[in-house]
């Protein structure tokens, strides 16, 4: 048997739980130990790598995309060089042509400055000869007809420029010889005028007035003597009285002596003294009215120069109170039975009455020889009025009268004079006429009243007549008396009448006009023949070449030139265009950018609710005459109204959304529809909306950007009305066809009924309209079309006649003019009612790389995506309340509906309402209901029924009484002079506003009532 070796397996060792814990430890420390450096070095490197890769990359992305846009522009720039130095070879053709043109004519400033006025006006043509040129698919025909184009352009332009020198010329010739020959002419016949109707009636009234002052100083002295001699008398009677009086008592006192009492001859003595005292009492009384008489005469004497009066009144008045105290003092020693004093008193008052008289005489020759010149003062004062108002007066009423009535007809037959001249030069130019005009008037307005001097001419015959320029001056006192104030107000009033009659007159005048404006020039027109010059030379040229009887330039000279032209414009271009890359591409970030927020709008607040517009229901009103009814005996109507009398609506708000949208306008309800004629008169109470430009291509330089440009969009319930006033870009027609229409001339109209924004076109409701102004190309009779969106993808081109829609189109000065009308059978899912909102953008085609769009832009391919379009609502129509005199089958043919003035109590109150969304159902006669409310309380509902179907048009009567006793059922119960208020609830307005209150306020008519047995 064979030896084994038997190896055992060792034995299980007995596991250290404290060892096991630590290993564990260890590795669980060892893990996170790991994992924080990780987190705090590896993970930040990692994200850094990341991150900086995405940088790097999209850095590469960054700076290829710069590289692609720097190449492209670069590209751009070589084919503008190329297209300039084409544009400078046919520069250098065309000024060879224009030197032959002008000639000699004009100096060599003139003519550069002439030339670039010139290159100016052909940008156009000469651009368009230049793309041909560099267009390998471009005929020989169509270069032809550009160089044509381009010969009469420059032709044209020059005639143009020409006829804009020779009309300054002619305007600033025919401004000065106004200027130098008519306004001096004008001013002189004016001037004579004046002194004629004016200055010499003004000469006769001062001279009249001179009279009356010389007359009135006489009758004045003459006065002022009668009071003296009075004064006179009574003191002349004082001084018989106080003799007498001093005579008696000295007769007393002698018969006293003779007595042999003393006593008794006292007593006698005081007796008889005492009986004088009433003789000295009454001399007392008559120098009190020689005072009275003197102190008169002062008060007449106040009206003369120098001291006329103090001469009358202080020495006489003095005296004669002097002379009345010794009269006083007299009689009072008299009644006391003094002799001896009486008798001394009244020898003084003797003497004082004496002087008295003196005094008067001495007054009475100083009133008579003192500074009393009445002419003077009378030119003195008239002098001073003409100084002060009449020359202002003069002056202000002929510069209003002459601008006012002369101005107006001067300028007129100023403009037919000019308009003549221009004739003469074969120029026709309103807007020139009317500046002309104006400056005239200007310069006439400013110069005649200047020239003419009124105030000169209206007082220098006054002043000569009467010599007012060496009048004396009157003192102050003597102006400002109430004699000088007379005489001023006389030659005032009467200037004045003067002034407002006659000026106002001889202004209105137009007898001499003629006369007036001879010297007008008449223009170049001479007898015999008409001397030819460059204008007449290049306007003869201008119209033989667009008759086709003068061609430019030899045939064989103008084939070898535009050969070569063709050769260096194609070498050119193959130059330029080498590996060049010009797309269009769709701008996605854009759009997405732009289309953002319009997908978590509210769609059913951007759809609208359809407005429930309810009519009345009820018979309709119909008033009668109430025979039996008390009716005034006599009106009192208010005046006529001025203007249009109509219901005002309360105030209101329009319509805003409260939806996302890019762009919001309200459609206008057209209560009449418009005549598609091309014609926009009918347009314009409609608000445009404004359309921005955008570039289909930037390649073609030199077009005309007009922004904004215009549509305005209205509708009525068979469809929808567009209107468009166009500026084009190059303002030159371009026919396309079908395939290719957005390349022409035209509109894109982009519709979205059920306003549902799709982001992509698809829809049974989304719609793609155009329309060409002038139809298409090869068939004019296909006047737009529809572009149809395939369920497999792509478009059906569909062309339309008017069968489809209509439209209608003028050509413009700058561009050309469209209206359009899409009738509900052209549009699908048409839920055309008042408070619908639906999708809309439109697109103006140029004929170029420039289009205009209101909402979107080329980079958003617009036709492909209604979420980039607009939102319009349509809106209800402004209704119109009117009480008219009579309803409308009441009026003749083309008679308007005329205001009734009051409401007439037991006639019937007549109400019209024009409102056309309130034509319910065209089919038949809807109503509407208006509230008629009177001051005191009564309240009437009155139904109003449609004149005839679809017409929009509503009326009803209300039957009126007097409220004399108890109200009357379905009558307004009226007080004279009660107010009558007339409310209309307008259910939609064309702001979008809601129920709306329209109020037409009338009074009744003012009289007297007349009641039976009353």
């Amino acid at each position: 048997m064979s030896e084994a070796v038997l190896e055992l397996a060792p034995l299980p060792r007995k596991r250290n739980p404290v060892v096991s814990d630590k290993l564990r430890l260890f590795i669980i420390v060892s893990l996170l130990l790991h994992f924080g450096v990780a987190v705090i070095y590896g993970l930040p490197a990692y994200m850094a790598k990341v991150v900086q890769e995405e940088l790097e990359e999209e850095h590469k992305e960054l700076e290829k995309l710069r590289e692609e846009v720097a190449e492209k522009k670069a590209e751009e720039v070589k084919k503008e060089i190329a297209k300039e130095e084409v544009k400078k070879d046919i520069e250098e053709q065309l000024k060879e042509d224009f030197e032959q043109i002008v000639q000699d004519e004009k100096t060599e400033e003139q003519k550069m400055e002439l030339w670039d006025m010139v290159l100016q006006g052909v940008t156009a043509e000469l651009e368009q000869y230049a793309n041909d040129l560099m267009d390998s698919s471009a005929t020989s025909e169509d270069l032809a007809a550009d160089r044509s184009a381009l010969n009469q352009a420059m032709v044209d332009e020059l005639l143009n420029q020409l006829k804009n020198m020779k009309k300054e010329e002619l305007k600033q010739g025919f401004i000065a010889a106004v200027e130098e020959k008519v306004a001096g002419k004008v001013a002189d016949h004016f001037k004579t005028q004046i002194e004629r109707r004016i200055g010499t009636p003004l000469q006769r009234e001062g001279a009249k007035i001179a009279r009356d002052e010389q007359t009135f100083t006489q009758r004045q002295k003459a006065a002022i003597n009668q009071q003296l001699d009075a004064a006179k008398k009574q003191a002349a009677a004082a001084e018989k009285d106080l003799a007498a009086t001093k005579a008696k008592i000295e007769q007393s006192e002698a018969a006293a002596a003779k007595e042999k009492d003393p006593k008794a001859a006292e007593a006698k003595t005081a007796q008889n003294t005492k009986a004088q005292a009433p003789v000295a009492d009454r001399a007392g009384k008559e120098l009190e009215q020689a005072q009275k008489h003197v102190d008169e005469a002062g008060k007449l004497a106040q009206v003369f120069a120098g001291d006329v009066d103090k001469k009358v009144t202080e020495p006489t008045g003095q005296a004669a109170k002097e002379a009345q105290e010794k009269a006083e003092k007299a009689e009072s020693a008299a009644a006391e039975g003094k002799a001896t004093e009486a008798k001394q008193q009244a020898d003084e008052g003797q003497k004082k009455a004496q002087d008295l008289a003196k005094a008067i005489d001495e007054a009475k020759a100083a009133a008579n020889s003192g500074e009393i010149d009445p002419e003077k003062l009378a030119k003195a004062m008239m002098k001073d009025v003409t100084d002060k108002q009449v020359k202002g007066m003069l002056d202000k009423s002929f510069e209003e009268n002459f601008k006012e009535n002369t101005l107006p007809r001067l300028g007129e037959k100023v403009e037919e004079a000019f308009k003549k001249a221009l004739d003469s030069a074969n120029i026709e130019d309103q807007k020139l006429v009317e500046e002309v005009g104006q400056e005239v008037r200007k310069m006439l307005g400013d110069k005649v009243p200047e020239k003419a001097d009124a105030a000169k001419a209206g007082t220098e015959s006054l002043e000569k007549g009467e010599k007012l320029a060496e009048a004396s001056e009157a003192t102050d006192a003597q102006k400002s008396s109430q004699r000088g104030k007379e005489v001023a107000s006389k030659l005032s009033n009467a200037a004045k009448d003067l002034t407002d009659k006659e000026i106002s007159a001889m202004t209105k005048d137009g007898k001499g006009d003629a006369s007036l404006l001879s010297d007008l020039p008449a223009g170049d027109e001479q007898e015999g023949e008409k001397k030819e010059d460059l204008l007449s030379r290049v306007e003869n040229l201008s119209k033989n070449m667009k008759d086709g009887r003068m061609a430019f330039m030899d045939a064989a000279g103008a084939s070898e030139k535009q050969a070569q032209l063709r050769q260096k414009a194609l070498d050119r271009r193959n130059e330029a265009t080498r590996n060049m890359r010009s797309k269009l591409l769709f701008n996605k970030e854009m759009y997405e950018q732009f289309t953002a927020e319009i997908h978590d709008r509210d769609r059913g607040a951007a759809r609208g609710e359809a407005w429930e517009l309810k009519g009345a229901e009820g018979e309709t009103a119909a008033g009668r005459d109430d025979e039996t009814a008390a009716m005034a005996t006599v009106l009192v109507m208010p005046p006529e109204p001025e203007g249009e009398v109509k219901g005002e609506a309360a105030e209101n708000k329009p319509y805003e959304p409260e939806f996302k949208t890019k762009k919001f306008t309200i459609a206008r309800y057209m209560q009449e529809k418009p005549v598609i004629d091309g014609k926009l008169e009918e347009w314009k109470d409609v608000e445009a909306m404004k359309l921005h430009h955008s570039w289909a291509d930037k390649s073609r330089p030199g077009l005309k950007i007009a922004e904004p440009q215009c549509v305005k969009f209205a509708w009525d319930n068979g469809g929808l009305y567009l209107c468009y006033d166009i500026v084009d870009a190059d303002n030159d027609i371009k026919y396309v066809e079908t395939h290719r229409f957005w390349e022409g001339d035209g509109v894109e109209i982009y519709l979205d009924t059920l306003n549902t924004k799709d982001r992509k076109r698809g829809s049974d409701w989304t719609q793609q309209f155009w329309a060409w102004p002038f139809g298409e190309a090869a068939n004019p009779g296909h006047i737009g079309g529809e572009v149809v969106s395939q369920k497999g993808g792509g478009h059906n081109y569909l062309p339309c006649g008017p069968g489809k829609f209509q439209r209608a189109a003028q050509k413009t000065k700058d561009g050309w003019s469209m209206e359009i009308y899409l009738p509900k059978d052209a549009i699908r899912k048409p839920d055309l009612r008042a408070g619908r909102i639906i999708g809309f953008d439109t697109c103006v085609m140029t004929g170029s790389p420039l289009d205009y769009f209101w909402c979107g832009s080329n980079e958003l391919r617009p036709s492909e995506h209604p979420d980039s379009w607009g939102d319009v609502l349509l809106s209800g129509s402004d209704g119109k309340l009117e009480s008219p005199e009579q309803f409308k089958a009441e009026r003749k043919d083309g008679e308007t509906a005329k205001p009734a003035r009051a409401v007439v109590v037991g006639k019937p109150l007549k109400i019209s309402v024009a409102d056309a969304d309130m034509n319910l159902d065209p089919k038949k006669k809807d109503k509407v209901s208006v509230t008629v409310k009177s001051a005191m309380g009564d309240n009437e509902l009155v139904v109003l029924e449609e004149t005839e179907a679809g017409s929009g048009l509503f009326e009803g009567a209300l039957a009126t009484a007097f409220a004399l006793g108890e109200p009357t059922p379905e009558v307004l119960n009226l007080y004279e002079g009660e107010t009558v208020t007339l409310v209309y609830t307008d259910q939609g307005r064309a702001n979008g506003a809601r129920d709306v209150e329209v109020k037409l306020e009338l009074v009744s008519a003012l009289g007297a009532v007349e009641v039976s047995g009353q």
